[in-house]
Parts: structure tokens; C-alpha cells; sequence
């Protein structure tokens, strides 16, 4: 659904950044390794994201690079694995 989200890093959490981008604040789940790429608030950012949608939940989750989103990718495919997990 979304390739990637472009916008002004507007505040980061321990697994998380909210980016914003046309007046909407995305809450974007993200690894320790993704978070300091993006450096500091107020930075114009770039997530490739996954958005995950299951039953019971749903996410939206971002990564620096393209590759890094395959290997997420990937990592859902195995059995019992989940978004946090991978």
C-alpha cells in the first residue's frame, strides 16, 4: 500500500518515528539501526515501509534501505515470525 513515506522527522521513540508528511503524522515501527540513520528531529527523512495487516493487528514499518525491507520481507514468510520478531 506505502512504497515509502518522505517527510520532516517529527519526534523518535525506542522502536518507533512518527514522520510527518502532508499534515499526517505517521507512527512508524523501526529497528535501533534505522533510528540513528535518521538522525535528529526536524530532519527530512525517507522510510521504505511495509504495512502489516493481520486480524488482530495492524502495523506500519520502516527501514533505511530497500534491502533491509526485503530481509523484513523475507523474515515474515517464515512460520511463527511476526513483524516485531523480524
Amino acid at each position: 500500500m506505502f512504497a515509502y513515506i518522505k517527510g520532516l522527522l517529527a519526534s523518535k521513540g525506542a522502536n518507533f518515528a512518527v514522520v510527518e508528511a502532508g499534515g499526517i503524522g505517521y507512527r512508524i515501527g523501526t529497528s535501533a539501526s534505522t533510528l540513528s540513520v535518521l538522525g535528529a528531529v526536524g530532519n527530512e527523512v525517507t522510510l521504505h515501509t511495509h504495512f502489516y495487516v493481520r486480524e488482530e493487528s495492524v502495523g506500519l514499518y520502516g527501514f533505511a534501505t530497500q534491502e533491509e525491507l526485503v530481509v523484513f520481507e523475507l523474515l515474515l514468510m517464515v512460520s511463527g515470525v511476526g513483524p516485531k520478531a523480524a
